[in-house]
């Protein structure tokens, strides 16, 4: 999300020719409107629940606006690139350094060894408009969280400025009566391109400018368009306030659509139907206020995300919503400092200094990566009791048919296969310390050992993903039934597309495969529950033997984040019982439905269920450290060390083979 051309260039209604151009109170409330979605919705307090469609808006904003500078200027006679880009650097940079800075000198104070040297790749993607790119490469399922990111904002401000770059340099190769076609064509190659990446690969359609210049292509396809007369003029008219409606309450309403996708399209559109209304007749009372709001919406959108994401570091429970709203205060009252005294005298600069601004931003720059990077890269790297939980090697971590890599093995006839998700793949180490039998690691992030359903994520492409998933778990078991030597199966997993209402893990719904047709249901517990029974019945029916393992105790409480910061001696708040233990009772009651479910399952079908909170949890607490053993990495997964220490103390390989049946 951004609002570079926050208040930097003023929104004038464009002309068909060149000279001045009234105020647009409208586009500055379409800022203003932009901004407090994004913040609502960052701040976590309910509604909006699609307030990040306020960054469609800003795209779709700035790329009108720019053009219009752009084309004006040609017009004129007074284009150059060195001006343009210059006046580029002054708009964004200066209020968006000082940011960095002392975000920058907060992370050396706030920030885990883990989360600090992330930080220091970010920063140096921000400071030199890539750190979209390095977000990009810094996503996957044991990546730090996304909230814990301080600079995680930045990624649409790289898309912005890489946009800017090449803007210039396009319409200056094209006729000017081509430019309008032109920059459609553009915007449709970079929709379809979307359209297909958020499909198979989500992530980079969300963070990559050749998936997202779609939306700013339009209204830079709005400010090439001259203006309208007649029926069109009529039409755009009729449209206007539908468009404001919708533009108001379209975030409020739940999609479950991947983003960017079918609704970010339908907010583009309408701002740009606003955009295209160029009659000066938006001064109304909330348009005066929105428009306000928009003027500082730049350096509102700098400075909220790193407020709250230091917070959301230094909280190892969720931040309670009453220090939310303290939050969102101290963001407004930052951004009117940074707005006031840096973004707008910076804006009033004119080009006469150009040289020095330059040599100043430039100097800026290596400030910056002096105060923050270098500390942030030259960070101990984490220890192995705090690193990702991928089992046996990083190869076993696997993204669509199962392929039994010789890493992801131990024996050269393995007797026991380890099948499921994460929470079978923190196992590993506790099974391959029995070098007898061996053991072969079949899993997949987010991907339990439950045949014919999968579940869906936000951020995923539901159907991609489910059918990739679906092909991982019918391949192990294709691998199970030409392996002989395996004769115990061990299924691990907190078994969440089986447990209707578990607010423990992220899926909100399954996809169900029913006679090769995928659909997607809301209601979990009976097709989880099936799609189990078939695992296991699959299994016994190659005269295999099975056993479950729960997963440990976990609480809202992120165990493993509190005991680094504990022991980095970091500003620590949520550890209410001390040591980073977890509350028992809170325990049992956040986990009841997949330990109820996994104790009816068991019982019915005669499947024996290994669980550890017997072992872990005492006089109402559950331990995350014993002696100098760290037994969590995050809120739910065990550390290397952690299993295998748990795994001795449970005898983990020999009460499998016993129990299994």
């Amino acid at each position: 999300m951004s609002g570079s051309v926050a208040h930097g260039d003023r929104a004038r209604v464009p002309t068909a020719q060149p000279g001045p151009r009234s105020w647009r109170t409208d586009i500055q409330a379409l800022r203003g409107l932009a901004i407090v979605l994004v913040v609502w919705y960052h701040a976590e307090l309910g509604s909006p629940v699609a307030g990040y469609l306020g960054v469609d808006v800003f795209f779709v904003v700035s790329g009108f606006l720019v053009t219009r500078i752009v084309i004006d200027a040609r017009a004129l006679g007074t284009f150059g690139f060195g001006a343009f880009w210059f006046r580029r650097a002054m708009r964004l940079l200066p209020a968006a350094y000082v940011c960095f800075a002392a975000s920058a000198i907060a992370a050396t104070r706030l920030l885990e060894s883990e989360e600090l040297r992330d930080f220091g790749a970010q920063l140096l993607g921000a400071t030199g408009f890539g750190s979209n790119i390095v977000l990009w490469r810094q996503t996957g399922y044991f990546a730090g969280e996304a909230a814990l990111k301080p600079l995680l904002h930045t990624w649409s401000l790289a898309i912005e400025e890489q946009f800017y770059l090449l803007l210039p340099l396009v319409l200056a190769w094209v006729p000017r009566q081509r430019v309008a076609p032109a920059l459609a064509l553009l915007s449709v190659v970079s929709l379809a391109a979307c359209v297909a990446a958020v499909r198979w690969q989500p992530v980079a359609a969300f963070y990559l400018l050749p998936t997202r210049a779609w939306e700013l292509g339009l209204g830079a396809l709005a400010a090439s368009t001259p203006v309208l007369r007649g029926r069109a003029t009529r039409l755009i008219s009729g449209l206007y306030w539908p468009s404001i409606a919708l533009l108001v309450s379209l975030p409020f309403a739940p999609s479950g659509l991947p983003h960017p996708g079918f609704d970010a399209l339908i907010v583009c559109i309408a701002t740009l139907v606003v955009l295209l209304d160029s009659r000066p007749r938006r001064d109304a009372g909330p348009m005066r206020g929105l428009a306000r709001i928009g003027n500082a919406s730049y350096s509102l959108y700098l400075v909220h995300w790193p407020v709250f994401a230091f917070a959301t570091n230094a909280w190892v429970v969720p931040v309670p919503s009453s220090r939310r709203l303290v939050l969102v205060g101290l963001s407004l009252l930052l951004a009117a400092g940074v707005y006031r005294w840096v973004e707008t005298p910076f804006r009033r600069l004119g080009t006469p200094v150009r040289a020095r601004a330059v040599v100043a931003l430039v100097g800026s720059a290596v400030v910056i990566v002096a105060l923050g990077a270098v500390p942030a890269l030259l960070a101990p790297a984490r220890e192995s009791t705090h690193g990702p939980v991928l089992g046996l090697a990083s190869a076993c971590d696997q993204n669509g048919r199962f392929e039994p890599a010789l890493e992801c093995r131990r024996g050269a006839k393995p007797a026991r296969l380890l099948w499921g998700d994460s929470f079978a793949m923190m196992l590993a180490p506790a099974f391959a310390a029995d070098p007898v039998r061996g053991l072969v690691q079949a899993t997949m992030s987010e991907c339990g050992p439950l045949l014919d359903i999968a579940p869906v994520f936000g951020q995923r492409a539901p159907a991609a993903w489910a059918a990739r998933c679906m092909a991982f778990n019918d391949s192990v078991l294709e691998y199970l039934a030409r392996t002989p030597s395996i004769d115990t199966v061990v299924l691990a997993s907190p078994f969440a597309e089986a447990v209707d209402g578990n607010a423990s893990y992220r899926s909100s719904a399954i996809r169900v495969r029913d006679r090769g047709t995928i659909t997607e249901v809301m209601a979990r517990g009976q097709a989880g529950h099936d799609a189990l029974a078939r695992t296991v019945g699959a299994i016994r029916a190659l005269g295999r033997r099975v056993v479950i393992v729960a997963p440990p105790p976990s609480t809202p409480l992120d165990a493993g984040r509190c005991l680094r910061r504990r022991d980095a001696g970091l500003i620590t708040f949520g550890d209410t019982l001390g040591g980073c233990r977890l509350d028992e009772s809170t325990y049992r009651h956040r986990m009841a439905g997949t330990l109820g479910f996994l104790e009816r399952f068991g019982r019915e079908h005669d499947v024996a269920v290994i669980r550890s909170d017997g072992f872990l949890c005492h006089d109402g607490v559950c331990d995350a450290r014993i002696g100098q053993v760290t037994l969590y990495r995050d809120g739910a997964h065990l550390t290397p060390d952690g299993a295998r220490w748990l795994g001795e103390q449970l005898d983990l390989p020999s009460r499998s083979d016993r129990l299994a049946r």
